[in-house]
């Protein structure tokens, strides 16, 4: 039996339509297959087509059932946040921690248009998740906008969710100051009844999945709390640690979240990761390198490899 894992998709559907095709000429789809496909999350902004992905690993699921296994990522949890969608946990941005200036105009002049507002010098950033605000109203329209203007600055993973029209109706909202936040709410609202059932869906990710042999995971784990780590990790961790470890553990972890080129530092890595006895990180930085790393297990030998 092999095991496969993915993650940090953001929505670039080419990179992961080439990786299903590849898995299925290796016979996953096989009626006899018992081979698994775990994906770590972060299926959303940066790339181009975050609804495609999204589409794409739910026809996953259904067509190998039971064997594709979808953990939450950082940003799958900060989607429905923003989208104005109750999550199940509550995933906290810090965003004033960030250093996010109260004042929601970010700097923009009062006329200031759609292409304007696309583009970002913030798209890397992400919020610290060790400083969460514990009296945010994460369903207030200004606090969801903070955080949408955070995580999808480029409007890529909107533009995959809205018609045209949409679209039209959100530019001419958003070169004004005074109306971005309505027109920012309006767009949720249209993506909300338009796709129930993707966001459904989302609400019911897991946030790990555990093995005999491993610990899948978006960011990382509590390594301190030992076997009891699922009792000890708070789901920020889970989901947006930036800790990264090379010391043994009793069970393989393995993260996404974190690209392996900041793991190792070396800036031309982008592939599967193995650091340390215990550890295996796998977000290749999909939207700016190209690359969609795959690590497989094999159940027979116990070993890993990069396909």
């Amino acid at each position: 039996m092999r095991r496969y894992a993915m993650s940090d998709i953001h929505g670039c559907i080419e990179p992961l339509q080439t990786r299903i095709a590849q898995v299925e000429e290796l016979g996953f789809f096989d009626t006899d297959c018992a081979d698994e496909l775990v994906l770590l999350g972060d299926y959303v902004d940066r790339g181009p087509d975050s609804l495609g992905v999204l589409r794409a690993v739910m026809a996953l699921e259904q067509r190998a059932a039971g064997r594709v296994i979808v953990l939450r990522g950082n940003h799958d949890e900060m989607f429905l946040e923003w989208l104005g969608v109750p999550t199940t946990g509550g995933v906290a941005t810090g965003l004033e921690a960030a250093g996010f200036d109260e004042d929601l105009s970010f700097g923009f002049d009062d006329d200031l248009g759609f292409d304007e507002f696309g583009s970002s010098d913030f798209y890397d950033v992400e919020p610290p998740f060790d400083a969460p605000d514990p009296d945010r109203n994460v369903m207030d329209p200004e606090y969801r906008f903070r955080s949408f203007r955070q995580m999808d600055p480029n409007l890529a993973t909107m533009r995959s969710f809205l018609t045209d029209e949409q679209l039209r109706q959100l530019d001419h909202g958003m070169r004004r100051f005074a109306t971005m936040i309505d027109a920012f709410d309006t767009a949720c609202h249209a993506i909300r009844n338009a796709y129930p059932e993707v966001i459904s869906w989302m609400q019911n990710l897991r946030d790990y999945h555990e093995t005999e042999r491993q610990i899948f995971v978006h960011a990382g784990i509590d390594e301190s709390a030992g076997r009891e780590w699922a009792l000890g990790t708070p789901r920020e961790t889970m989901l947006g640690t930036r800790t990264t470890s090379n010391a043994p553990f009793y069970k393989d972890v393995i993260c996404g979240h974190t690209p392996t080129c900041y793991v190792c530092g070396n800036p031309d890595h982008h592939d599967v990761l193995r650091w340390g006895p215990s550890h295996i990180y796998i977000d290749g930085m999909t939207t700016a390198s190209g690359v969609l790393p795959l690590l497989v297990w094999n159940s027979e030998t116990g070993e890993y490899a990069s396909l």
